[in-house]
């Protein structure tokens, strides 16, 4: 991603070990607000774009953080 949005914290692709065909882009956004808007602007697009390049249909799911273990 050479312009990420502003409010976009982190973000992973990450492939599945028991069926190598599955993939999941997951992303953290400052606020689910932050991601709204980039939303609304278009700017969430890019990933949509790998995957139906990749000839895949996606879906999207929105989930909110629970809990959170870092190691520092």
């Amino acid at each position: 991603m050479r312009h990420p949005p502003k409010d976009l914290l982190h973000s992973v692709l990450v492939q599945s070990v028991d069926d190598p065909m599955q993939w999941q882009i997951i992303s953290f956004w400052s606020s689910y607000e932050a991601y709204q808007a980039a939303e609304a602007n278009n700017q969430t697009d890019t990933c949509i774009q790998l995957f139906c390049a990749a000839g895949s249909t996606p879906t999207r799911r929105g989930y909110r953080v629970s809990h959170r273990f870092s190691r520092i």
